[in-house]
């Protein structure tokens, strides 16, 4: 079990915002895949059963519009990913044997657990068309648009000049973190975090937007979507393993170009790490990075798979540690002020840790 803070009332206040959708759970693939519905509902669970989802301002969920997704997406990408919640569509693919995957795991989705029963195969209601791991099912394409638009939504509260909410954890899913500009990979439909950063630029006007992602793979589609924008400080920590841990990028040459050489910033980690070596790239180059660039608002691809028991990542990174980082991200970066900040959930696939880390984090 993880130890947890028990905060007082005083410390927790409205200027924390908190966005849920149920609507996202119906994003689901094959039996034993990872990123499965049961990772958002156990960190809601957990939030309300410590009685911090009555202490912190709920901000509405909806689904990111079309032109929303377009600030990030061409529309050939949103296009072949929304065909798939078409009626008949689905079907036809299915009929056309596009599906591939091993042996049926008779297990229960939702927990894990072995039943041992044997069972026939299901009907197939989803497929892999984006690689061996990234699946659509007829919901996944609408859950992929709630999963931008919570986000959204919550940047929204805390840019809006009467509520009183500046930081605020979007628990969504799917992840957005390594879908690039035309594709969809890695668990990820539409890049939720630099969608809500460009919406920030061009919404919003803002001049100096810091994205910071620990989640324990590259955040390879986000750095490429601002390679080349000085605009946006882009910031990984992440297993490397002289690029044989997935996806295989982000050494700490690729830098960014053109005009923004300098902010795309790679901290790559060859195996397992912890609490000293987090703190350690906070200390060495996040914060002063930080320091430096003065952002305005703050999204943190906030990935839980570097922590202790997750299957993926198999490193040991605490759930106290990443509240530790949270609080860290709150100094002030801009002319005094404390920094806006958004935590967007990426991965994380132990549901005992991933829950814990939220906790720690709102």
């Amino acid at each position: 079990m993880f130890r947890s803070i028990v905060m007082s009332s005083a410390s927790i206040d409205k200027r924390i915002g908190y966005v849920f959708d149920s609507l996202m759970e119906a994003h689901r693939g094959g039996m034993g895949h990872p990123e499965r519905p049961s990772r958002i509902r156990s960190i809601h669970q957990k939030l309300g059963e410590r009685g911090l989802l009555e202490r912190v301002k709920i901000v509405a969920g909806r689904p990111a519009t079309d032109e929303e997704l377009f600030l990030v997406h061409p529309q050939v990408h949103v296009d072949r990913v929304m065909q798939f919640g078409e009626e008949g569509v689905l079907k036809s693919a299915l009929d056309g044997g596009e599906d591939s995957e091993g042996p049926y795991n008779p297990s229960t989705e939702d927990e894990g657990e072995e039943n041992y029963v044997v069972t026939a195969r299901p009907p197939k209601t989803y497929i892999f068309p984006f690689g061996a791991d990234t699946y659509v099912c007829k919901e996944s394409p609408m859950a992929a648009k709630i999963s931008a638009g919570c986000v959204l939504s919550l940047i929204e509260e805390i840019m809006d000049e009467d509520s009183p909410v500046d930081r605020g954890f979007a628990c969504v899913r799917p992840p957005g973190h390594h879908a690039t500009t035309s594709e969809a990979m890695g668990f990820c439909l539409f890049n939720n975090v630099a969608i809500a950063a460009q919406a920030l630029r061009q919404r919003y006007g803002l001049q100096r937007v810091a994205v910071v992602d620990w989640d324990v793979h590259h955040g390879n589609g986000t750095c490429e979507i601002f390679a080349e924008d000085p605009t946006v400080l882009v910031i990984s920590i992440h297993r490397f393993d002289g690029g044989l841990y997935y996806p295989g990028t982000g050494n700490w040459t690729e830098m960014g170009s053109g005009d923004a050489v300098g902010y795309n910033l790679n901290v790559p980690i060859d195996g397992t790490y912890g609490d000293e070596e987090m703190q350690f790239a906070f200390d060495k180059l996040v914060l002063p990075a930080l320091s430096s660039f003065r952002p305005e608002f703050i999204l943190v691809s906030c990935g839980f798979d570097a922590c202790v028991n997750d299957p993926l990542g198999e490193c040991e990174v605490t759930p106290q540690c990443y509240g530790s980082l949270t609080r860290q991200l709150l100094a002030s970066f801009d002319d005094g002020r404390p920094a806006r900040v958004a935590l967007v959930l990426e991965g994380g696939y132990n549901l005992d840790s991933i829950a814990a880390s939220a906790e720690e984090c709102v």
